[in-house]
């Protein structure tokens, strides 16, 4: 742990935790704080994950408490990157003002799927 350089307290570094709840479904929860120093790190995970061919990757950032524009790069990146062979979505954003500003911003979400809940959005993947 860090302190912000704004003076907000102390920044959790990146945490990435992978499931496959579903055959065609990868699911990275993510927690801390996304920004430039750790888009690599998520870039890894989703590279990884892309690899899979999976029909749709889920972002769940409920746990995020900082998330900077640099931060989208991979996510962004990954979208590309499976165009036409799998969709990304982003969960955990409704409620988190955080991550909800920065993606107005940054107009992220007029490309990328937002949904309220994951576990909806999975029970409608699963169906």
């Amino acid at each position: 742990m860090t302190d912000d350089p704004l003076g907000a307290g102390p920044v959790e570094p990146l945490g990435v935790t992978v499931c496959r709840p579903l055959p065609t479904v990868a699911v990275l929860r993510l927690s801390g704080s996304l920004d430039l120093a750790s888009a690599p790190v998520l870039d890894r995970y989703l590279v990884e994950q892309a690899a899979t061919d999976p029909a749709h990757l889920v972002l769940d950032l409920a746990a995020v408490g900082f998330l900077a524009a640099a931060g989208l790069g991979p996510i962004m990146q990954v979208r590309r990157a499976l165009h036409g062979r799998g969709r990304v979505h982003l969960t955990g954003v409704v409620g988190n003002r955080v991550v909800e500003r920065v993606l107005e911003l940054t107009d992220v979400r007029s490309v990328v799927e937002v949904d309220d809940d994951l576990d909806a959005l999975l029970a409608a993947l699963d169906a």
